[in-house]
């Protein structure tokens, strides 16, 4: 079944990828000058691009609830780098661009680190017993995280707030996924379902606003970080999940997750931004 569900996030990846793609074109058109305001917010839901976006992330989150139920949170979680490739690729065919070498590059060592990681991770890790005090620390600190980054983006602008509120959408979306991950292996208790309910529209409204400030392939490169980062932290630290990890495993997992964001680091560096019209 493991299998299985590397294969339904994968696919969940490819939704997330490309609904991005599509609600980075609304925002940007939503945008105002003083930045994404309630006009805006108003504009860009009935935009038939952000709506289709809005689609794809339901169904992308459906395919990634259901590899969650299958697998533990360290196997699913860090598939979803594959996001990353493929918003780059459609960023650069929108603008009649090209595919450079140092952009194959980027995408081999994305995909090559997380590849391993999801292998090595797929044959050494058990699904361990989930609480509700660990639940409750994940929150915690990821509430810590999601303000933190928060704040630093409202005082700032640019690309500096383009990173920080993608940060804080990939911190709140990968809470999602431990709130998930709980409920999906049977563990139903109020804490999860409210702290599910409570991170959703969080991450949300930070990736939105994340779109207007930068290009796409930014925002899904830094929140795909951040979101396995966070879940293979607390599957690590909260959940017991490394509790039939050997070292040299440990050590090896860590090469590849290293391997995997100097990918996304060279992926994002491209900076190709789509052209869209505003009919």
């Amino acid at each position: 079944m493991t299998w299985l569900a590397i294969a339904l996030a994968a696919a969940g990846a490819c939704c997330f990828a490309l609904a991005a793609w599509l609600q980075q074109a609304a925002v940007r058109t939503a945008v105002d000058a003083d930045g994404l305001r309630l006009s805006g917010w108003l504009r860009m839901v009935r935009a038939p691009r952000w709506l289709s976006g809005f689609g794809l992330t339901g169904l992308g989150a459906g395919l990634h609830a259901c590899a969650l139920g299958l697998a533990p949170l360290t196997v699913i979680q860090p598939v979803g780098t594959v996001a990353i490739a493929l918003t780059t690729v459609l960023a650069v065919r929108s603008t009649g661009g090209r595919l450079t070498p140092s952009t194959w590059l980027a995408v081999a060592a994305s995909t090559l680190g997380v590849g391993i990681f999801v292998l090595l991770a797929a044959q050494r890790t058990a699904m361990p017993p989930l609480s509700a005090a660990a639940d409750v620390r994940a929150g915690m600190v990821t509430a810590v995280g999601v303000a933190a980054l928060g704040a630093i983006g409202a005082v700032t602008g640019g690309r500096v707030r383009c990173l920080a509120y993608a940060a804080a959408a990939g911190m709140a979306y990968g809470l999602v996924s431990v709130y998930v991950h709980t409920i999906a292996v049977g563990y139903l208790h109020p804490i999860a379902v409210v702290g599910l309910l409570a991170a959703l529209p969080v991450g949300l409204w930070f990736v939105q606003h994340a779109y207007a400030a930068g290009p796409p392939q930014v925002v899904i490169a830094c929140q795909t970080v951040v979101d396995p980062m966070l879940g293979v932290g607390v599957g690590l630290g909260l959940l017991g999940e490394a509790s039939s990890l050997h070292r040299s495993t440990a050590i090896t997992l860590a090469a590849c997750g290293i391997v995997a964001v100097v990918g996304v680091v060279l992926l994002a560096r491209e900076h190709v931004r789509p052209q869209w019209s505003r009919s």
